[in-house]
């Protein structure tokens, strides 16, 4: 019985006893069952997909069987199976019906259906699906249905495309003249294993004139060329007799139709291009254009700058020279003007004739000649530092009275001067014979370029000096330094010189020097007097004392209190400097 509540009926047949006249009546009674059950309902479930073999090839049989297992706790029954998804395009059944019917199948068990399936040719790499419907009746008569999907893995079939080559290619390849023959051929190779069809080579001159002319058939159709198979063609051109002389392009264009198709199944057209170059040679029509076609060109030959690299602020003279480059005609009327585009803001154009214009005038020059022109320009003062481009504009004429005109280029180097300014030297201090005494000095980069690898050294022959040197680097335009490091030691009491040596590289790499004089006037060892009433009446106190004077070690020690000092004296002078620069 099936799980759930079951109504049943009762009839009722009875007679009233007090009123036996009235017959015999009759009464329905329904009365209600409730079944219950501990087993469900038939389930069935696809366990197993067996493949033979387990990747497919393209265009390959395979064998499929499917198995099926009832799951539920009650029979299934008149079981059909259909099998969706075949197409010619995909899979297509070899043996066997698309719908295939078990009769029973009982709780826990097991059936299997067996197909026979070919892949389509077509059919690309990865798994492809098709879906099983199952229908069946349950014990009690309901009908269920059930649909499930299986994959099968198919590999792409190896393509075999025709593939064509041109290869081999025979041309002249010395020089032909204008108008002879010339052949030229080559093999048409099928690279691939499948057949090439409807097969079109033509030839012809690429580009321009037609001056190369067929004179055999330049179109050639060929049905079919098997796979890896070759074929020979040869072809007879010749020139026309206006060619001039050069290299001339022949193109072969080979079209043809593979066995791929599209995605609307059309055949897939290709086409293979080759070119070949043939040189024609006609002495005749060169020299007609060389005579028509010849313009004399006039062009800056050599020019040269004094001084070779010009300074902002100052006079230059520029050289040039002009070369007729012609070797048959020659120039005349020559109008030749100097342009410069750039300017400054406040002083317009850069560079400005000095006592004459920017044109020159040149009457003739002859074919292959030079002709020379000098000229003094001034540089504005703030001009930049950098190379300025004059355009030398040229209007002549040829012997035949023909107008021409043309440009050159002509670079200036310009550079702005540099400028150093030194202050005054101050001494820390009273020189004094054998102490240290500190100087102090500012300098400053008054230019507009900056100053290279510059370098600070004090230099004396006459005292000496600890920590001479002081090295900068690059020191920018604007710019303030000061030089305090070095310590001078008067070598003995009186007037002693030396000097301070700048040397730094301006920006055209030219090394400069800037010397500032210094000059000491030191004073004598301060020596403590000798007092004659404390003198013993021994004689041999005085050489104890002139020992005491004598000694190294005590000199030592008063030059080091005296280094102490001057660098103290240095760097109270360093916070004062400091504070007025904050004050600024």
């Amino acid at each position: 019985a099936k799980k759930g509540t079951h109504p049943i009926r009762f009839q009722v047949r009875y007679t009233n006893g007090d009123k036996p006249e009235e017959g015999a009546r009759t009464e329905e009674i329904v009365g209600y069952i409730q079944v219950t059950n501990q087993k469900s309902a038939a389930r069935l479930q696809v366990t197993e997909v067996f493949l033979n073999p387990n990747e497919v090839k393209a265009g390959e049989e395979l064998g499929l069987r499917v198995t099926l297992q009832n799951a539920g706790g009650f029979k299934a029954q008149q079981i059909k199976m259909a099998l969706e998804g075949l197409n010619s395009d995909g899979f297509t059944l070899v043996d066997g019906l698309v719908n295939q019917y078990i009769k029973d199948l009982d709780s826990d068990k097991s059936a299997s259906v067996f197909y026979r399936l070919r892949s389509s040719e077509k059919m690309k790499n990865g798994n492809h699906e098709l879906t099983f419907k199952i229908s069946y009746q349950e014990e009690d008569g309901e009908l269920q249905t059930e649909e499930h999907k299986i994959f099968i893995p198919v590999i792409e079939k190896e393509k075999e495309e025709s593939l064509l080559s041109i290869e081999n290619i025979v041309y002249p390849e010395g020089s032909v003249h204008a108008g002879q023959d010339f052949s030229f051929g080559f093999d048409l190779v099928n690279l691939g294993k499948a057949d090439a069809k409807n097969i079109k080579i033509s030839v012809a001159q690429t580009g321009g004139e037609n001056i190369i002319l067929p004179k055999s058939s330049s179109i050639r159709v060929v049905p079919k060329l098997k796979g890896e198979e070759t074929q020979s063609f040869n072809f007879i051109m010749t020139s026309s007799k206006e060619a001039i002389t050069q290299n001339y392009p022949i193109g072969i264009t080979v079209e043809y139709e593979s066995d791929e198709e599209d995605e609307n199944g059309q055949l897939i057209s290709k086409t293979v291009n080759q070119y070949v170059g043939v040189y024609i040679v006609n002495p005749k029509k060169d020299a007609e254009e060389d005579a028509s076609k010849t313009v004399p060109k006039i062009i800056i030959d050599e020019y040269s700058l004094d001084p070779g690299i010009v300074q902002a602020g100052r006079n230059f003279n520029l050289k040039t020279t002009f070369l007729n480059t012609s070797s048959k005609k020659a120039i005349q009327n020559i109008k030749i003007s100097l342009v410069v585009v750039e300017s400054s803001e406040k002083t317009g154009t850069v560079f400005t004739p000095v006592q004459s214009s920017n044109t020159f005038y040149i009457d003739r020059i002859a074919p292959k000649q030079k002709a020379t022109k000098d000229i003094t320009l001034y540089t504005i003062p703030d001009a930049q530092a950098k190379t300025y481009t004059i355009t030398v504009k040229f209007e002549y004429e040829d012997d035949q009275g023909e107008p021409l005109t043309a440009e050159d280029l002509i670079g200036i180097p310009v550079v702005q001067p540099s400028r150093l300014d030194i202050g005054e030297v101050q001494i820390q201090g009273e020189p004094t014979e054998g102490e240290p005494i500190g100087l102090y000095v500012e300098f400053y980069n008054t230019g507009k370029v900056t100053l290279n690898n510059l370098m600070v050294r004090l230099e004396s022959d006459e005292f000496d000096v600890q920590d001479p040197n002081l090295f900068i680097g690059n020191f920018q335009e604007g710019s303030t330094e000061y030089f305090d490091r070095a310590m001078i030691i008067p070598r003995q009491a009186g007037p002693a010189t030396g000097k301070l040596v700048f040397t730094y590289e301006d920006p055209t790499g030219e090394q400069l020097t800037a010397e500032k004089e210094i000059a000491i006037d030191a004073m004598e060892m301060f020596i403590p007097p000798m007092d004659d009433m404390t003198m013993p009446d021994d004689m041999e106190e005085p050489s104890k004392i002139k020992k005491i004077f004598t000694n190294k070690y005590l000199w030592m020690g008063l030059i080091l209190a005296g280094c102490i000092t001057a660098g103290w004296i240095v760097r109270k002078r360093r916070k004062v400097q400091e504070g007025l620069d904050l004050d600024e």
